[in-house]
């Protein structure tokens, strides 16, 4: 932002103020510096609270603290408890593993690692759009606008993989924007893809076949194949050496554990609908891109084409799998930052035509606007913190009790007092309805009440129901005494 005005500075005041340009965009920064103050507000308050704030959250600490302690984090079979699995590669999990030696198990450096790799994705998309516009009042709104949406706000500060993984493709893009025709480039490219890879699977589609279409467009067929030979041979190596290391495990956690997944049609409706009434000028825009290439102007046909393209189309593909059962808007980081990306470079894009440009900046502005608001009404940082006042509680409880303690939400409570987690219990219910997993030997547990407490989260909540299996809920209430009620959780304990 600084660095615009500077550039804007060198102009005559008297040709600077009488741009409607040049206010509207003052107005459009503002807007936008102040959506960026939400975020880092709502990353601060999540990075200063001690306890989980998602499920995945303490499941994601667990393995962590496993990796550390060099247990097995890619079991299979699991006929004998812990009964965890792990669907996601290891290099999340690896960039803990010297903080877990040092802290012990905690929240904050893993929301730390996703907060900082957020800023520099955004940071990173700006560079990249600067590259190829070679403007920079849409290349700082593109990185700008990626912090204002409430999904990345909402998910940014969290405990979990994806950030990373995001950080890791921008980077990559970047580079090959940056230098295309070097040697170096293409290696570094290709190892910044594979731990996107390795730090979540679904990042192999979007930034890889953007990558490719790039280099097609400015190398030529035979640098584009080069790339994807090295990419996918690298990929293929190291999935062998991961899975003859864990026996087996790794293929069996990766593609086994949620493999038979039904894809829900009515999710997908949901988030569509949310996108289209929160994220509808930015829809827009993305539309108007795509029908750009039928336009007579050549300006940005190449890059259009080879890298805004591709990212926008596989972004949107990759969305679709947030039908999954589980799902949350973490599958929609790539659509978002295909969003950002894709309106900045609209705005350049109509820099041929200074009024209609004006109008793309006007309702980028009105955008970000109801983004804003949006993120203060949804997701602001103590609407999100205080909706789970029952950590402390939970906590006490947990150490107050003596035998082990069975739980779902709140698995993190469990690692933070350095307790075994004996269940993930969303991912066990799921292979155990798909029968891919027999759930009779946790049966036999909660039949002998091996179990202190049990913690249940909300079971009157359809999702949340989702967790457990029937049989699972039967033989709690056949064995537990509902005890007490703490705000939104159910405390079971032992039938004398």
């Amino acid at each position: 932002m600084l660095l615009w005005y500077i550039r804007l500075m060198r102009t005559p005041l008297k040709t600077k103020i009488f741009q409607p340009v040049f206010w509207v965009a003052a107005i459009l920064l503002g807007l936008q510096g102040w959506a960026l103050t939400l975020f880092l507000q709502h990353g601060w308050q999540m990075l200063a609270n001690p306890y989980p704030l998602d499920y995945g959250e303490g499941t994601m600490l667990d393995l962590a603290v496993r990796l550390s302690q060099r247990q097995e984090i890619y079991p299979v079979g699991l006929t004998v408890p812990p009964y965890i699995t792990n669907v996601y590669p290891p290099v999340y999990l690896i960039a803990q593993f010297l903080f877990v030696q040092i802290y012990g198990p905690a929240f904050w450096y893993g929301r730390a690692i996703s907060l900082l790799t957020a800023i520099l994705t955004a940071l990173l998309i700006a560079l990249t759009l600067r590259q190829i516009t070679r403007n920079t009042l849409a290349s700082l709104a593109g990185g700008l606008t990626f912090l204002a949406i409430p999904y990345i706000v909402h998910w940014a500060p969290l405990f979990r993989v994806d950030m990373l993984a995001l950080f890791f493709s921008w980077t990559a893009l970047f580079v090959i924007v940056r230098w295309p025709t070097m040697r170096w480039s293409l290696l570094v490219t290709v190892a910044l893809l594979v731990a996107a890879a390795y730090t979540k699977q679904t990042y192999m589609l979007t930034a890889p076949l953007t990558v490719f279409c790039w280099l097609w467009s400015q190398s030529g067929l035979k640098r584009a194949l080069s790339f994807a030979i090295f990419f996918f041979s690298l990929i293929f190596g190291i999935f062998v050496a991961l899975n003859f290391a864990s026996a087996g495990g790794f293929f069996w956690n990766i593609f086994t554990v949620l493999g038979r997944q039904s894809i829900s049609t009515d999710l997908i409706a949901y988030y569509l609908q949310d996108i289209s009434v929160h994220l509808p000028l930015l829809l827009l825009a993305a539309v108007i891109l795509i029908l750009t290439l039928f336009a007579k102007t050549k300006t940005f046909e190449k890059p259009l084409k080879a890298f805004c393209l591709p990212y926008l189309l596989a972004a949107s593909i990759s969305a679709l799998t947030i039908g999954k059962p589980g799902s949350n808007v973490n599958y929609l980081l790539e659509l978002a930052a295909a969003l950002s990306f894709a309106t900045a470079f609209l705005i350049t894009w109509l820099q041929r035509w200074p009024r209609w440009q004006l109008a793309g900046i006007i309702l980028l502005t009105l955008q970000i606007y109801a983004l804003t608001q949006w993120t203060q009404t949804d997701y602001f940082p103590t609407h999100y913190v205080e909706s789970h006042p029952e950590n402390p509680r939970l906590m006490q409880l947990i150490r107050q009790s003596k035998g082990p303690v069975l739980t779902d939400e709140y698995t993190g409570l469990l690692v933070l007092d350095h307790r075994p987690v004996y269940i993930q219990p969303f991912d066990l219910s799921a292979m155990a309805n798909n029968g891919t997993w027999d759930q009779q030997p946790f049966l036999s547990m909660l039949n002998k009440r091996f179990f202190e407490v049990i913690i249940l989260y909300n079971p009157s909540n359809a999702l949340v129901r989702q967790r457990w299996t029937r049989q699972m809920l039967q033989h709690i209430r056949e064995n537990y005494v509902l005890a007490e009620h703490i705000e939104n959780n159910e405390i079971y304990r032992r039938k004398p």
